[in-house]
């Protein structure tokens, strides 16, 4: 019989191995964790929009809809970027595949490139 029982992590669905003891992982990795933590802090405190679905705009929807200034826009898009940088941080840290790391780095390069298009 096996210790190792298979598992999907809540916020990624990325397979994980848990062990049949003791109490059962929830998230892969800590940056998932927080992730999902982050969702529930922003849905609790009554925002109308959860934290994580405020951090998924683009430059293009906030001028389209004529929303904050374009220095809360660069403020927001560097915070994305420490968010993905911490998470890629994690994940290095964590041992992830190359595919995920490929992923985070990925997504950090273009939400830099987002980044700069704001600048003056």
């Amino acid at each position: 019989m096996t210790d190792k029982t298979i598992a999907h992590c809540q916020w990624c669905g990325r397979e994980m191995e848990v062990s049949a003891r003791g109490r059962r992982r929830k998230f892969c990795s800590q940056a998932c964790r927080q992730r999902s933590y982050e969702k529930r802090a922003g849905v609790a405190k009554g925002a109308s929009i959860p934290i994580a679905a405020r951090l998924d705009s683009s430059p293009g929807k906030a001028a389209c809809t004529g929303k904050g200034s374009v220095e809360q826009r660069i403020g927001d898009g560097l915070f994305e970027v420490r968010c993905l940088a911490e998470d890629l941080n994690q994940a290095l840290a964590d041992d992830m595949g190359a595919d995920v790391l490929g992923q985070i780095a990925a997504e950090l390069i273009v939400k830099t490139s987002e980044v700069e298009r704001l600048l003056p």
